[in-house]
This record gives C-alpha cells, sequence and structure tokens, in this order.
C-alpha cells in the first residue's frame, strides 16, 4: 500500500477516537480501495466515478489522482449528486467492519509506570464508587 493511502486511513480512525465518534464505519480510504478494485473489472461511468472521484477528494486532499480532478468532480456532483450519495451510503454499509472497534480499556491509573490522570481511569472510579480516592 502506497504510504499517503495507509496515512490518510491511519488519521482517519484516530480522529474518530478521538472524537469517540464510531470505528466501525470504512475510512474514506478503503473505500477509495474498493472503487480502485471494482475499476479493474468494470469501467466506471457516473455516478460510480464521482463516488470515486468525492471520495478520493476526500481522504487524499494533497494528492490529486489528475490535474482536472476537481473539475470532473464538479461535474459528476451537478449531474449525479443524489446517485452518488445512494451510492457511496450503499459502499459504506458493505465495507462496514462490525469487528473494528476500541476494546474497553483497564486503566488502573498509571501510563510507563507513572501516575497520570486519564479519561478512563475516571470512568472507572466513577463507575466503582471510588471518584474521591486520590
Amino acid at each position: 500500500m502506497v504510504e499517503f493511502v495507509y496515512r490518510s486511513h491511519a488519521a482517519e480512525l484516530l480522529d474518530r477516537l478521538a472524537a469517540g465518534a464510531d470505528t466501525r464505519e470504512p475510512t474514506a480510504a478503503e473505500m477509495c480501495l474498493a472503487c480502485s478494485e471494482i475499476s479493474q473489472r468494470v469501467p466506471l461511468h457516473g455516478p460510480a466515478a464521482g463516488v470515486y472521484l468525492r471520495l478520493w477528494a476526500r481522504a487524499f486532499p494533497g494528492q490529486p489522482a489528475t490535474a482536472d480532478q476537481a473539475e470532473q468532480l464538479h461535474w459528476h456532483e451537478r449531474l449525479h449528486g443524489s446517485q452518488i450519495d445512494d451510492l457511496e451510503a450503499e459502499l459504506r454499509r458493505r465495507l462496514r467492519d462490525p469487528q473494528r472497534r476500541l476494546p474497553t480499556v483497564d486503566c488502573q491509573g498509571r501510563h510507563h509506570g507513572r501516575p497520570a490522570r486519564c479519561r478512563y481511569t475516571a470512568r472507572a472510579e466513577v463507575a466503582s464508587g471510588n471518584s474521591g480516592a486520590r
């Protein structure tokens, strides 16, 4: 895998974790990889090409696939916007990974052997009724 693809994927997942958002949904980079695989089997026209262009622009804003990608995306959005929305939702649904979730974190209030204040420690203390013990 090309480094910028992996970086985009990892950054999106980390952003979700930081925001407390759902990590089971596919990243834009993952959906681009699926579009790439599909495009090698069948030609992408109209809305399907629009999905690929939209996802590419979202996942890799600093890596345009072609010089005129922004203009192509603009016209695809104008011509097929609602169909692109529907195809993107379907692709997102099919690529969803129910196993990709952050496991329950059991923080004992120490990170790398040193005392630490951590949002996971606070939850454990509140849940056990020890919120004042420190």
